[in-house]
């Protein structure tokens, strides 16, 4: 066994002479990044997890360990990878506000103003109703010239006189 920590994947046997070995195991470790297989952690796997995932252990058979993934922050709040903790997700009907990205494991709620139907609506009535002015204002124009023009071209002609 190995007397103090390594970072090799596996404790080895002892090689040496009766006598000059310790006397006690010494206790394996794996290195970053990995996981003990086993209860005597002779043999290590790497940790699959992502940052915002925990690996949980089970014991299959007795002494032998499987790892599954599991978030590490509950359902309503997501892991800051940045301060390395669990914060919750914005709520944001509490707010007034509808939601526009959902967050996830990683990620926070992005949230926006409610879109306001009525002023879409409001415009569309105004653009109708200035245009409707203007047109009535250009045809009205129109025809107030024209009757001028008739009217000025039915007029008799005043002959004058001119004293010679």
């Amino acid at each position: 066994y190995s007397p103090e920590h390594n970072t090799f994947d596996r404790c080895e046997q002892c090689s040496c002479q009766h006598g000059k070995c310790v006397s006690t195991n010494g206790t394996c470790l794996c290195p970053s990044g990995f996981l003990c297989s086993n209860s005597t952690c002779s043999v290590c796997e790497m940790n699959t997890c992502s940052v915002e995932e925990k690996p949980k252990r089970t014991e299959h058979p007795p002494g032998q360990y499987l790892y599954q993934c599991e978030p590490k922050c509950p359902e309503y709040q997501y892991f800051d990878s940045k301060e390395d903790t669990c914060k919750p997700k914005t709520q944001c009907i509490t707010l007034g506000l509808v939601e526009k990205i959902p967050g996830n494991n990683t990620h926070d709620s992005i949230c926006q103003k409610p879109h306001d139907n009525n002023s879409v609506y409001m415009i569309l009535c105004f653009g109708f109703v200035l245009l409707s002015l203007t047109l009535f204002i250009f045809v009205s124009h129109t025809c107030w010239r024209n009757i001028r023009k008739q009217a000025a071209n039915k007029k008799p002609i005043q002959a004058v006189q001119c004293k010679t």
